[in-house]
Formats: structure tokens, sequence, C-alpha cells
């Protein structure tokens, strides 16, 4: 990797978060956990690891829970969001002569979550005024990687890397940051040597200027549908008798059986069966 990319080896501050939300009775989120892993350039371990349990002072909602596994219990003895901020915001100073950025998977979702929380309880300080680099975002055209979708295991996949704990703050913060490391390194070696010009490339913006946008779903491959036996497709044409005897019905019976084996897209439909045997 080019020297002009860091300048010194320490020039670089890091700073990878993810969160863990649940949603309030008005639909608003809240955070009930937040994991930050602070980097020093590129080399090396990854540094200081961090996780809050965080009470939102609300009910964790069913769909929540049953993705990132915190129930109300995790929580109640828990510091609030106003409580633990000022020990996160401590994590996001740099000295006078680090370069501090502020990195995340999908930074849409966490940093203006992160600063309407601030803004919700009236947290003090402020969010500071930091460059964003997001490893779902064009970094990953600039380092040339291009994974089937941008999830974040997906993602660790392309790259060789894995993720021990999905949907744990912490554990997604640690995998995020083995992720923009080596995006990063990729990158450079493609001629991005310059962060100045790499970050305002990715267009990633700033944490007072990033506004909340909702994440692109993923378009899931289209099943793949089964072939139904040319014999079963047969006897689909076939009438249902007017007036079917005992056997008649449990030859249909056995059918219907055949057909949900089969996953038959005709099972509803059943041509030339009256009303009642659907029943």
């Amino acid at each position: 990797m080019s020297s002009a990319f860091w300048g010194p080896p320490d020039n670089l501050r890091l700073i990878v978060l993810d969160t863990e939300t649940t949603l309030d009775n008005t639909g608003k989120r809240r955070i009930v956990s937040l994991g930050l892993v602070v980097c020093s350039g590129l080399a090396g371990s990854l540094g200081r690891q961090i996780s809050w349990l965080v009470n939102p002072e609300c009910p964790i909602d069913a769909n929540s829970r049953s993705i990132h596994r915190i129930d109300d219990g995790d929580v109640a003895d828990q510091p609030t969001f106003a409580e633990v901020w000022p020990e996160i915001a401590a994590y996001l100073k740099g000295s006078k002569d680090e370069t501090v950025v502020l990195c995340a998977h999908y930074c849409r979702f966490d940093i203006p979550l992160l600063r309407d929380e601030i803004a919700r309880v009236g947290a003090s300080p402020d969010l500071p005024d930091l460059p964003l680099l997001d490893t779902w975002g064009a970094l990953l055209e600039l380092a040339e990687v291009e994974p089937p979708n941008r999830e974040l295991p997906t993602v660790l996949a392309e790259l060789g890397l894995k993720n021990e704990q999905h949907h744990d703050a912490l554990a997604d913060a640690r995998a995020t940051a083995k992720a923009a490391r080596l995006l990063l390194e990729r990158a450079a070696n493609r001629g991005h040597t310059d962060l100045t010009a790499l970050l305002a490339a990715t267009g990633d913006g700033r944490t007072g200027t990033v506004r909340h946008q909702s994440k692109p779903k993923t378009e899931a491959a289209e099943p793949e549908r089964p072939v139904m036996p040319d014999a079963h497709l047969v006897r689909h044409a076939e009438p249902f008798p007017a007036e079917p005897t005992p056997a008649d019905w449990s030859n249909w019976r056995a059918f219907v059986i055949e057909c949900a084996g089969l996953r038959c897209d005709e099972l509803a439909e059943q041509r030339g069966v009256p009303d009642a045997a659907m029943r």
C-alpha cells in the first residue's frame, strides 16, 4: 500500500459502529445495543472494541427481538442512551494529528438514528462533524468488489471474511471493521491513495448531513419451479365425475396429496372439481 494514503502509521482513526434497535409505540427507532471498534491505520489488530446495552425506555417489539435476541429483561437494568452517550462520544474524538473517519455498514441507517437519539434526549456533547465511510456504498466499486448483493454477510463472504454472530452490535462492528480495512487496502492498490479524494469519491457524506434512507431490499432469486411429471399434468386435465363414487373421492384426495408433495401450482385450482370437493 502506498504510504501516501495514510501518512504517519497512526494518522487514521477509523471508528466503526453498529446498532441494534427496537420500535417505540410511535414507530420511531430506539437503540438497544451499540458496538464500536476503534482502529488506527490498517495494520495489526483491530484495536479497542466496546459495546453497550441500552435501556430504550420502551418495550422491545417482537420483530426486533427475533432479529437481535435482546429482550426487555436484558436491558431493564442497563443505562439509558442519555447516560451512555458521553462515554460513546469520547471515543469519537481524535488527537490533532489524527484524521477521524466514522464507518458503518449502511451509514444511512445508523448515523441518522444516532443523531435522532442525541436530539431526543437532549444529550451532550453533540455528534461531532466527521466524514463517513460506508462498506455498503461506492467503496465497493473503488475496491472493485462486486458481491451479488450488499448485505453485510454477502460482502464479508466476497472478501473471504466471516462474522461469528450476525445482528450482534459488537460482532457486526468488528466484521465491518475488517471489511473496511480490506476494502481500503484494495482501493489503494487500485490507485485510490489519497484519503480525502477517496472519501469524496464515495459520496458517503458527513455525520451532520447524511439523511435516513431505507435500505434497498435485496432481490431474492425467484425459486426454481419444479418440473411436473407428464402423468401428473394429464390427470389435471381429466374432468371430475358429475356423480362421484367413494372411489372417485378417495382418488381425488390422493391426487391432492400428490399435488402438495410436488408443489404443483394447480393445487388450488383442481379444474373440473366441484366447489364442494374443495371444502
